[in-house]
C-alpha cells in the first residue's frame, strides 16, 4: 500500500516505514524538491519509470547498499515525478525516507 506525505508541509521531513520486494509507493507533496531513502541494515531498490505500487520491481531500478543512504532530486513543473518506489532487495527493510524543500 502507497505511503502518503503529499501533506507533509515542514522540511526536512523524516519518515521510517517498512517494505518488501514488491515497490512501495511514496507520494510526494508538491514542495519536495529531493527524495533520499536509505537502510541502516538492508539493501534496497530506488525506482520511478516504470514501477507500480504493490508490483516487483521494475528492471530500471537503482540498488541501494546496506548502510547507504541516495539523493535524488526531484524534476520540476510537468517533468516532475508525484512519487517514488523504494522495496528491499531480499526480505524485508526499515526504510528511513527524507523529504527536503531546496
Amino acid at each position: 500500500m502507497a505511503t502518503d506525505l503529499r501533506d507533509v508541509s515542514t522540511y526536512p521531513h523524516f519518515k521510517t516505514i517498512i517494505v518488501t520486494t514488491d515497490a512501495e509507493e511514496i507520494q510526494l507533496p508538491s514542495q519536495c524538491s529531493q527524495f533520499t531513502a536509505g537502510s541502516s541494515s538492508s539493501a534496497i531498490f530506488i525506482a520511478q519509470n516504470g514501477a507500480s505500487d504493490g508490483a516487483a520491481m521494475p528492471a530500471d531500478k537503482q540498488p541501494v547498499p546496506a548502510g547507504n543512504a541516495m539523493s535524488l532530486v526531484i524534476g520540476r513543473g510537468e517533468s516532475r515525478a508525484q512519487s517514488m518506489f523504494v522495496s528491499s532487495q531480499a526480505g524485508s527493510a526499515s526504510v528511513v525516507i527524507v523529504l527536503e524543500e531546496l
